[in-house]
């Protein structure tokens, strides 16, 4: 089945990540929020790692589908994100959240591009696409600790 999407239906990337997070998605555990989510990384060689969303009754563990595509990178020994995907089941864009945006920066390149795919009604298909840094321009960095000491501000 063709997309209503430009994008997906001529990015044979994107189309894959498309497939993985909607497979995710579909896997996805939110028996409170109803609020299904997956996600897809991309890394420069070509590897997709997939992750959905798992909420548990004690909120704060619950774990986000980027943090489990990431975790995948991670456990499987890839380090570099070119794409991730996010798709979640609205009628708008969902981008990553404040806590994975930072982990998901831990691990972009300079070319990382972030993909929201999402319905904008009952049968079209939308992503909205950006590069990484547009999510977090100010981003805490490893750099900011690794090289300053206190001896610099004093």
């Amino acid at each position: 089945m063709q997309s209503s999407d430009p994008l997906l239906n001529t990015n044979s990337l994107l189309a894959s990540m498309y497939k993985y997070a909607k497979d995710a998605m579909l896997n996805a555990h939110a028996p409170f929020s109803q609020f299904f989510v997956g996600s897809c990384i991309r890394t420069p060689d070509d590897q997709f790692f997939i992750g959905c969303n798992c909420e548990n009754s004690s909120f704060g563990a619950s774990i986000c589908a980027e943090g489990g595509a990431l975790s995948q990178m991670i456990l499987n020994g890839a380090r570099q994100i070119q794409d991730i995907m996010v798709i979640a089941s609205t009628e708008e864009a969902i981008p990553p959240c404040g806590i994975c945006r930072q982990r998901i920066s831990d691990h972009m390149i300079d070319t990382t591009q972030a993909h929201m795919v999402y319905r904008d009604d009952e049968t079209a298909l939308r992503t909205h696409s950006l590069p990484f840094n547009d999510l977090l321009p100010y981003r805490f960095k490893s750099t900011h600790f690794l090289k300053n000491t206190i001896e610099a501000i004093t």
